[in-house]
C-alpha cells in the first residue's frame, strides 16, 4: 500500500486504516427491524389538527426499518464531530438522496455535479454522509472525506491516507469528496474543490458556509426533508432508550432527532421534566419574539431563492424548521418536493401557538408587515399549511380590508369586517366576550379541532338600539360568530366537534348566529369543502346529549393576496 499520510496524523491513519480493512469491498451488517405503533404512547391521539405544518407525524401500526450495525465505531475511528452514539437507522430520506446521487439522470445524477446538502439542524445530515461513505467503500469507489479543518482522508484501492488540507493529490481526480461542515470545517478545502471528481457537502442552513463556493462551482442545492415520528422513535430505540414518549415530545417540539434524544436522555439523568419543558418554551418564545419584532428575518428560511447572510443561529431552530418546498397539484392533494428551494415550517400546533401568542403582542404595523411579506413571496403561493393559517390571522388582524365570503351553490356573497380587537387566547377571555363588541380570538389549545380562529362581529358598532312604544330601549344587539378554518388541503376534517367545544363558551351571548367559514387559497377547494361541511352540519346539535339543534351557516372564502 502506498502510504502518503503525514506523520503528524499517525493515530488518525491507523484508525482509518482499520475502517478501510473492514469496509473496502465488504458488505456491512444491515439488520431489518420492526417498530410497533403500540410502543409509542399517544399514537391514538394523533389528529390532523394537531399538526400545523407539513410534517408527516402519523403513527402506523408497524414501521419496518433497516439498521447498520457498528456505525458508532465507524464515527469514532474517523474522529467525527458529534460521533454517533448508536447504530445507524437508514432513514427514507437517506435512500432517496442516495438514489438521486447515483442515478444516471436527474439534476444530481451527473457524475461531476457538485452538491450542497442542507436542511433542518439535528435531523442527521452528518450521519447521511457516513452512510454514503460506507456505501462507496462497499462498492470499491474512491472517496475522499473531510471532517476536520486540518486534514482529509483518501480511501481507494491503495488503502487510506490522511492528507493535510494544504496538499493536493492526483488520486483525488477519481474521488467523490464528502465534506461535513461543523464547528471545525466551514467549507470544503481548496484541494478537494480543485481536484476532486465531485464534492458533496452536508451543512447547516447558514448560507455563509456554502454560498461562495456553491456560486463559483455552480453546485446544486438539495434540501433534506424532515424525518417522520416513526423514524425518530426508531432512532431513540436504537440508542437503547425507551421510545414510548417520542410522539409526545415530537408532537410538541417538532421532528428533530437531536432534540428528542436530548430530552429523553436528560430525563433519565434526573433533570426535572418541567425544567426541560421550560427551557424549550423559553427558546421558542425568544425566537418568536425576534421574528415578530423583525418579520423580514423569515426570508432567511427561503434557501435557494435569497442569497444573504442569515439570522438562523440567532433565532435558533426550535421554532421554525426548514424543509423542502412542496409543490401542490391543482387537482387533489398530491404534491411533489422541490429540493432546490426551502420553506419555513412550523411543524406542530404547540409551536404555532407560541408564534401566534408572540405575534398577538406586536403592533398593528407588524401585522401588516407579516401579511405583505407572506402574500408577496412567490414561494408562499404553494407554501405549508401553517403559513396560510398565519396569513389568514394577519389579514384578519389588520382590520381595514373586508373578507369576501360566499355560500357554495346559491351565489350569496357577504363582506365581513375583520377586527383588530384581539382578546387573549384563553377560555376565560372567551367566556367574558360581549355581544356589543366585535372581537377576534385565537385558540391557544388543541381542543377546538377544525377551528383556527373565531371572529365575533357585533351590530352594536353599526346599528343604533331600537326603542319600544313606551320609549324604553330594546335589547336587540346581535353578534355573528364566525368560526374560521384555514386550510390548503382538498380534504379536511369536519369542524363539528370544534363548534361544540366553542358553543360551551359563548352560551352567554344571547342573540347570536353561528357561522363556519372555510378559508383556502383556491376557489375550487373552498367550494368543495363548504359543500361538504353543509352536509356535515345540517343536523348540528349541542348539549350534553346533543339534543339542542343549532343552525349553522357555512361559507367559503379565498384569502386575497397581492
Amino acid at each position: 500500500m502506498a502510504n502518503e499520510s503525514s506523520t503528524d496524523f499517525a493515530d488518525e491513519h491507523k484508525a482509518a486504516y482499520r475502517l478501510w480493512q473492514k469496509a473496502w469491498g465488504e458488505k456491512w451488517i444491515v439488520e431489518a427491524k420492526t417498530l410497533r405503533g403500540s410502543e409509542i404512547e399517544g399514537a391514538a391521539d394523533n389528529e390532523p389538527d394537531h399538526v400545523a405544518g407539513d410534517w408527516p407525524s402519523d403513527v402506523g401500526d408497524e414501521f419496518e426499518y433497516d439498521v447498520i450495525r457498528g456505525m458508532d465505531q465507524v464515527a469514532k475511528e474517523l474522529s467525527a464531530p458529534h460521533a454517533l452514539g448508536a447504530d445507524l437507522v437508514i432513514l427514507k430520506e437517506y435512500k432517496t438522496l442516495l438514489a438521486a446521487l447515483t442515478a444516471t439522470s436527474g439534476s444530481l445524477g451527473m457524475e461531476r455535479k457538485l452538491v450542497v446538502v442542507s436542511g433542518q439542524p439535528g435531523i442527521g445530515k452528518t450521519t447521511f454522509l457516513l452512510f454514503l461513505l460506507l456505501h462507496r467503500l462497499q462498492e470499491r469507489k474512491p472517496t475522499a472525506l473531510q471532517l476536520n479543518a486540518d486534514y482529509y482522508f483518501i480511501f481507494d484501492a491503495d488503502g487510506v491516507d490522511v492528507i493535510p488540507v494544504k496538499f493536493r493529490r492526483e488520486r483525488l481526480t477519481e474521488c467523490w469528496a464528502l465534506v461535513d461542515s461543523n464547528e471545525k470545517v466551514v467549507s470544503p478545502c481548496g484541494a478537494l474543490l480543485d481536484m476532486a471528481l465531485r464534492v458533496i457537502q452536508t451543512t447547516s442552513p447558514k448560507v455563509e458556509r456554502w454560498k461562495e463556493w456553491r456560486k463559483q462551482a455552480r453546485a446544486e442545492l438539495y434540501i433534506m426533508d424532515l424525518p417522520n415520528v416513526m423514524e425518530i422513535a426508531a432512532i431513540v430505540k436504537e440508542h437503547g432508550l425507551n421510545c414510548s414518549s417520542t410522539f409526545h415530545y415530537a408532537s410538541k417540539w417538532g421532528p428533530c432527532s437531536r432534540t428528542i434524544l436530548d430530552v429523553i436522555e436528560r430525563i433519565i439523568m434526573g433533570t426535572d421534566v418541567d425544567e426541560i419543558i421550560s427551557e424549550l418554551d423559553e427558546d421558542a418564545q425568544s425566537a418568536a419574539a425576534a421574528i415578530c419584532a423583525t418579520p423580514s428575518v423569515l426570508q432567511d428560511y427561503f434557501l435557494g431563492s435569497i442569497d444573504r447572510p442569515s439570522s438562523l443561529y440567532s433565532l435558533g431552530s426550535g421554532l421554525l424548521f426548514i424543509g423542502p418546498r412542496r409543490q401542490r397539484s391543482s387537482v387533489g392533494d398530491a404534491s411533489h418536493l422541490v429540493r432546490t428551494r426551502s420553506l419555513p415550517v412550523v411543524p406542530t400546533k404547540h409551536l404555532l401557538n407560541i408564534l401566534i401568542t408572540a405575534w398577538n403582542r406586536t403592533r398593528r404595523a407588524k401585522s401588516l408587515e407579516f401579511f405583505d411579506l407572506f402574500s408577496t413571496h412567490s414561494l408562499t403561493r404553494t407554501a405549508a399549511g401553517w403559513m396560510h393559517e398565519f396569513l389568514m390571522h394577519a389579514y384578519i388582524s389588520i382590520g381595514d380590508r373586508p373578507l369576501r365570503i360566499y355560500k357554495a351553490g346559491d351565489g350569496t356573497v357577504r363582506l365581513i369586517q375583520p377586527s383588530s380587537n384581539f382578546i387573549p387566547g384563553t377560555l376565560g377571555a372567551l367566556d367574558k366576550t360581549l355581544s356589543s363588541t366585535s372581537f377576534y380570538w385565537l385558540p391557544d389549545a388543541m381542543n377546538f379541532p377544525g377551528i383556527n380562529g373565531v371572529l365575533g362581529i357585533s351590530d352594536a358598532e353599526t346599528n343604533s338600539p331600537t326603542t319600544t312604544a313606551s320609549g324604553s330601549a330594546q335589547a336587540s344587539v346581535h353578534v355573528d360568530i364566525y368560526a374560521l378554518q384555514a386550510t390548503i388541503a382538498h380534504a379536511h376534517g369536519s369542524p363539528a366537534d370544534g363548534l361544540r367545544a366553542l358553543w360551551k363558551h359563548i352560551t352567554h351571548l344571547q342573540n347570536k348566529t353561528l357561522h363556519v367559514v372555510v378559508v383556502t387559497d383556491q376557489e375550487a377547494t373552498a367550494t368543495r369543502l363548504a359543500e361538504k361541511f353543509v352536509e356535515d352540519l345540517k343536523d348540528f346539535a349541542v348539549g350534553p346529549m346533543q339534543t339542542k339543534r343549532v343552525p349553522v351557516n357555512v361559507w367559503a372564502s379565498v384569502l386575497p393576496i397581492t
